[in-house]
């Protein structure tokens, strides 16, 4: 790392440290002295999100909580203020659930799933297995080959993979 980088780091640690330490008493004082209607608004809101998913297993829609919870009746079922009817629920998952379903949220977990889910595979491999680098990145879905530097697409290494199996150059 040169030293021009060096210096920009440590000037955007400085500038963010300043920043933080400036609002983190108005930080604290929103977690700490939140009034009890803010607490009860959100608990309406996921149980109003958890009767959707009930009612509607397949969702009502992408972008729809706000308008469903109004207009079906799920805040007067659940004394919703007029003033918050509109509001929408501060839980990504219980709003996926609701506005996508079962299997929206099956889909949503998924996407977080998976990256953490190669990591901890390229982990573990590296740590356990004494392969060759080109094989443990095949197993992991790359392919790099140990005589190009640099090549990092997952396409055109696969492209190559498959010109190296059938005998032919990948250029």
């Amino acid at each position: 790392m040169t030293r021009r980088k060096l210096v920009v780091l440590a000037l955007i640690l400085l500038a963010s440290s300043v920043v933080l330490a400036k609002a983190l008493d108005s930080l604290i004082e929103r977690f700490t002295e939140a009034p009890e209607a803010s607490v009860h608004g959100r608990v309406l809101f996921e149980a109003s999100a958890h009767a959707m998913l009930g009612d509607h297993p397949l969702g009502i829609g992408l972008n729809q909580f706000s308008w469903v919870q109004a207009h079906d009746g799920y805040a007067d079922a659940l004394a919703i203020p007029e003033i918050d009817r509109d509001g929408i629920v501060h839980n990504i998952y219980r709003l996926t659930q609701a506005e996508l379903g079962w299997p929206g949220i099956v889909v949503f977990m998924g996407l977080l799933a998976s990256p953490m889910l190669r990591a901890i595979l390229a982990l573990t491999h590296a740590a356990c297995c004494t392969c060759p680098p080109q094989v443990r990145c095949r197993r992991l879905g790359w392919y790099r080959d140990p005589r190009r530097r640099g090549d990092a697409s997952p396409r055109r290494s696969r492209l190559a993979l498959r010109a190296a199996r059938a005998g032919r150059s990948s250029e």
